[in-house]
Parts: C-alpha cells; sequence; structure tokens
C-alpha cells in the first residue's frame, strides 16, 4: 500500500507548481485549437490584402496610360499595319496589289492560281486560339501570278512588288517562252508569292497584366512601312478583271 503520508507531503511540496502548469498547459492547449488558426487566417487575409493592392496600382497604372493614348492614332497605326500584314487571308487586297503595279508597270495579269484552301477563312479563325506574341511568326497562304510584258515592264513589276506595303515573298521565278520570243515579243513571267497574314489574338491575356512596351526600333519600323505604297486599293473607274485558276487543284 502507498505511504499516504509521504504522497501528501510530496503533494504539498509541489502544490506551489502544480497551478502555473496546469495554467500553462490549459493556455497552449487553447493556442493550439482556437488563436493558431486565427493567426494563420489574419495572415491568409493581409497577404491577399496586399495582392489586391498590387493588383489595383497594376489596374490604375493600366488605365492611365490607355486614356493617355490617342485613339485616333491608334487607328491609323492599326490601318496602314493592316496593309502591310492583314489579320485575315486578304486575297482579295493581294488581287488588287498585283494588278494595280501590273498597270503601272505596264504589263498585264493572264492567271493567278492559288492555293488549296487560301480563300478559306476557317483556318485563319483558328489561329487566333494561338498566344500571339511580339515573337510570333506570321502564317502564309501561296500563289502562283502568271504575268506578260515587255524585259522593262517585268522588271518594274518586281521592283514595285519589293517596295510593296503588303508582307510578300517571291519564293521561285520562271521565264516563259523561246530566245526569240523572249528577244523579240512579250515575255510570260510566272511568279510564285507567299502571302503573310498574322490573325489577331482572342485573349489578351489577364487584365491586370502591363501592356507591352512599343520600342522606339519598332516606331521606326513602322516610319519605314509606311512610307512603302499601298497597292491593294482600288483606284480609278475601270472595273478590274483578273483571270483566277483553280483554288483546289484536287477538284
Amino acid at each position: 500500500m502507498y505511504n499516504l503520508s509521504g504522497v501528501k507531503k510530496i503533494i504539498a511540496k509541489y502544490r506551489p507548481y502544480l497551478m502555473p502548469v496546469l495554467a500553462l498547459v490549459l493556455i497552449i492547449s487553447l493556442t493550439t485549437t482556437f488563436v493558431e488558426p486565427k493567426i494563420s487566417e489574419i495572415v491568409s487575409l493581409q497577404q491577399k490584402l496586399t495582392s489586391s493592392k498590387a493588383r489595383l496600382d497594376r489596374l490604375t497604372q493600366k488605365a492611365n496610360l490607355l486614356n493617355s493614348l490617342d485613339q485616333t492614332e491608334l487607328r491609323t497605326k492599326f490601318k496602314n499595319l493592316e496593309g502591310a500584314l492583314p489579320s485575315e487571308k486578304d486575297i482579295p487586297s493581294f488581287l488588287v496589289a498585283m494588278q494595280n503595279i501590273a498597270n503601272e508597270a505596264s504589263v498585264s495579269v493572264d492567271k493567278v492560281e492559288l492555293s488549296a484552301g487560301s480563300i478559306s477563312t476557317t483556318s485563319a479563325a483558328s489561329q487566333t486560339t494561338k498566344a500571339n506574341t511580339k515573337d510570333s511568326k506570321p502564317d502564309l497562304v501561296s500563289a502562283k501570278v502568271t504575268i506578260t510584258g515587255t524585259f522593262t515592264g517585268l522588271k518594274q513589276f518586281l521592283d514595285k512588288t519589293s517596295q510593296a506595303r503588303r508582307l510578300l515573298n517571291i519564293k521561285g521565278i520562271n521565264l516563259g517562252g523561246s530566245a526569240a520570243q523572249k528577244a523579240n515579243g512579250p515575255i510570260s513571267l510566272d511568279l510564285i508569292f507567299s502571302i503573310y497574314y498574322q490573325a489577331l489574338p482572342t485573349s489578351l491575356g489577364e487584365i491586370s497584366s502591363s501592356l507591352p512596351e512599343i520600342l522606339p526600333e519598332e516606331d521606326k519600323i513602322y516610319e519605314t512601312i509606311v512610307k512603302y505604297p499601298l497597292y491593294s486599293t482600288f483606284e480609278g473607274t475601270g472595273a478590274m478583271s483578273i483571270p483566277v485558276g483553280k483554288s483546289d487543284p484536287f477538284h
């Protein structure tokens, strides 16, 4: 059996310490159960508040920047750049440009053959799902243009095409006719064009994301582009007639 008197003596000896220890244990238990979750919640709310303030600052800066822009100037620049790199395939404007350049060079456009699917706008629209950035490469369609004229006229046509605002690339040239025909008569020339375009994005990202900065060298490129003639507009009152070949070689 326990020595009750000894136990009582021990309890009496440590009694002054028991209450503080019990109080400490109770405080720790209450802190773990109630106070600590509240502290975590407060910290989380503080972090969200800080993040919201930072987002609000970015939105305010973006709104101020947008308000400072000249909308008329932006529309003009967009229209000029659209003439160089359309947001759609825009084959009609290419055909108009070919005819206008041919008129200035005194040559005739005999035939235009478009690659399969060139007229379709579905494939162009599907490209808008891509995240277009400054580094995104443009899409292209191909066309074969047959022109006839003198050597001087053909040279002028090529020179004017290279200086046109519309972004084009001549991938291949085929000079037709015999040597005698080339020396004495009209010359037939086949040109294989890559016609570039770049669809606009459907998403501009997070609304609070910063606007892309227009760099000085990009302004210089723009100033160079607008100096090139825009041939893809109707001029005069005469009707334009361009023989167009098959747009789908499989049918």
